[in-house]
């Protein structure tokens, strides 16, 4: 829609005297400007109504081939609901264009056609998602492509905004979609009103879906469960882990008793839900905690995510089998099932670089939905060995048990890293000052912290123990950190004795180990993951500092 014409005519200042209105010299040519303007305002009113009279015959181009019919297994709501609100029988296909001038162009809704009257707050958090939010999701998706295979509108992003004009038209979601952004915003500007909003507009997110639930004889299955995943997303971003339990509680139910149901239905996608489950990892991560939702193994998490396995997993042909043999045999145990899980997520980043294009939105969806579940199972295992009362001790630990933890908790540390750094999930911009997310040189503090304990535990230990088993691993450990020291450059270290203190360990064990070549230490570092050649953006230059320049490939 183009943007309104500016006013042509005359502009004068005009000092009212109520008690002589009627012999202002000049009041036939005030009256004048009042009517000019007057018809000039209906005109732009009327064209603005003529360009989105039509939008009831808008279709998403993503939609026009596909010829949809309502699951047998879907209640429809009453005809009165569904006259006044068009979103029950069409959810994403047929949206007014109007909403595509509040989301990409504008914030005005001046015909009231929403079922949120459009305050100046309302208006201030469509902004918010237009100038920020939507661009931090492009950026995300596009991370994980080769620049040379970056389609012209990535495909996530353009369905992200199609779902989000769905919320919008829905009068029991709309709320909680605006409580989500102005949770978003707070979490960046910490503005106590961006707050004060998303909980009140959580509130009433709450009361419609009581009142639908309460007053609707025939409830929309699918209308009933993205309204209350939005819900969620807002009680993730809010924080509110008790509601958040609470709403949960609600989707397993109605997920147990009617997935075919929802499954069926082609307007059913991931794109909302995909990011309650990235949010709480990515919280679960930046505090070294267990996730809020259970992501582990046949879970309710990941049996959302099973159709779309089985209709992406084809394109990605992987031997599970084939890594487990590659996979260094000191690694046993649930630490060997997740570093498999994580392999197989990095040769899926690996393929989409490398060939596939991002040209539907499942296929970054598939990829994300296995980095964030990966991810937040080695959070879950890191969470679970509680290895902080070990690393406050002052005295010197031997027990080979705690040795053990802290390896367990080094490698879960390093594979998230590598999930993360890969996935394009590290340090997400929001504003041109400000990143959500940047985990990496925490992480370096506290894996640093770990094995400076496990360094000084072993020179207790006799010298007769053989150690040969572990130095894959911990050489691993002390690349990975290094890569992660030379991506990341920390205000907080500069003396010069801390300076480089895993490229300083790194090279010291590969000159006590014999490994005189870059190509035979990357063939041990393969036997832990396999990177296929995917550094982050540094690169590892340093490690020339640690062969000789003529064993340099």
């Amino acid at each position: 829609m183009p943007s309104d014409l500016m006013f042509q005519g005359d502009f004068s200042f005009v000092n009212v005297d109520a008690t002589s209105l009627s012999t202002l010299p000049h009041r036939q040519q005030v009256t004048r400007h009042v009517h000019g303007y007057r018809r000039w305002k209906k005109g732009q009113d009327a064209r603005r109504l003529r360009e989105s009279s039509r939008f009831h015959e808008t279709i998403d181009p993503q939609f026009k081939s596909v010829n949809l019919t309502p699951s047998r297994g879907v209640r429809e709501d009453n005809p009165s609901e569904t006259a006044q609100i068009p979103f029950p029988s069409s959810p994403v296909r047929s949206l007014p264009r109007l909403l595509d001038l509040v989301l990409l162009n504008g914030n005005s809704d001046p015909f009231d056609v929403l079922p949120e009257q459009l305050t100046a707050t309302a208006n201030s958090l469509l902004a918010f998602e237009r100038d920020c939010v939507v661009p931090a999701v492009r950026e995300l998706e596009l991370r994980m492509v080769a620049k040379e295979n970056v389609p012209r509108q990535p495909a996530f992003t353009e369905t992200w905004i199609t779902e989000s004009k769905a919320y919008l038209y829905d009068s029991i979601a709309i709320h909680s979609y605006l409580s989500r952004i102005a949770a978003s915003r707070y979490m960046i500007t910490s503005s106590p009103e961006y707050l004060d909003a998303s909980r009140k507009f959580r509130h009433k997110g709450v009361a419609s879906l009581k009142e639908y639930m309460t007053t609707t004889s025939r409830i929309n299955i699918l209308r009933l469960y993205r309204a209350l995943l939005i819900l969620l997303l807002a009680d993730s971003s809010l924080g509110d882990r008790q509601a958040l339990y609470q709403h949960v509680t609600v989707l397993k139910d109605i997920f147990a008793t009617h997935h075919a149901v929802l499954f069926a239905d082609p307007s059913f996608n991931l794109h909302h839900y995909i990011s309650v489950i990235y949010l709480e990892v990515q919280f679960a991560v930046m505090n070294f905690s267990r996730t809020s939702l259970d992501v582990g193994p046949n879970g309710w998490v990941e049996k959302q995510f099973l159709p779309l396995w089985e209709h992406v997993s084809p394109r990605f042909p992987i031997s599970r089998s084939e890594a487990d043999h590659n996979l260094d045999s000191y690694l046993k145990g649930d630490i060997r099932t997740l570093y498999l899980d994580a392999q197989e997520t990095l040769d899926i980043i690996m393929r989409i670089r490398r060939h596939t294009p991002l040209d539907t939105s499942q296929t970054w969806v598939y990829a994300m939905s296995k980095i964030i579940l990966t991810a937040g199972r080695l959070m879950n295992l890191y969470a679970h060995l509680d290895v902080q009362p070990i690393l406050c001790q002052s005295d010197r630990i031997t027990v080979s048990s705690i040795l053990q933890k802290l390896e367990l908790a080094s490698a879960s540390l390093c594979a998230i890293y590598w999930l993360r750094e890969l996935g394009g999930i590290e340090s997400i911009s929001m504003t041109e000052h400000m990143r959500l997310f940047t985990w990496n040189p925490v992480m370096l503090c506290k894996l640093r912290q770990i094995l400076t304990i496990y360094e000084a535990a072993h020179l207790d230990t006799p010298e007769e123990q053989d150690h040969s088993g572990r130095l894959p691993l911990l050489l691993w450990f002390l690349w990975t950190g290094a890569m992660v020291e030379n991506s990341i450059s920390s205000p907080t270290v500069s003396a010069t004795e801390n300076e480089n203190w895993f490229i300083r360990r790194f090279s010291d064990l590969v000159r006590k180990a014999g490994i005189e070549s870059a190509s035979h230490c990357q063939s041990i570092l393969d036997h832990i993951l396999r990177l296929h050649g995917m550094r982050p953006s540094s690169g590892d230059g340093w490690t020339a500092s640690c062969f000789s320049p003529a064993e340099e490939p």
